[in-house]
């Protein structure tokens, strides 16, 4: 029994073909709320969307982290040009050795 209308391979070939035709797939997604249906990323977790979870601040966050991170590495670019190839360290190991 032949269903009514044109089939996938014909729809193809009309939207122009294989690798420009897309069938979408959203359109048989049996969420809870209908509204998660076309997010952009329909990410679930527990059954909730993971984009409801979004964090505004997160830049903020970011920014404070890389600059505590800069201050890290000048911190310890600083140790190493007080530190001589020939000195050595509590543990009695020397820049030297270490390089």
């Amino acid at each position: 029994m032949k269903k009514e209308g044109p089939t996938i391979k014909e729809l193809q070939e009309e939207f122009g073909g294989a690798g420009n035709f897309m069938i979408p797939v959203e359109e048989h997604y049996l969420l809870e709320k209908e509204e998660w249906r076309y997010d952009n990323f329909p990410e679930f977790y527990n059954g909730m969307n993971v984009l409801d979870f979004y964090d505004p601040e997160i830049t903020k966050k970011l920014e404070a982290l890389e600059k505590e991170e800069e201050e890290l590495l000048k911190m310890e670019a600083s140790e190493d040009a007080l530190m001589k190839d020939d000195e050595a360290d509590e543990d009695g190991v020397t820049m030297k050795e270490l390089k």
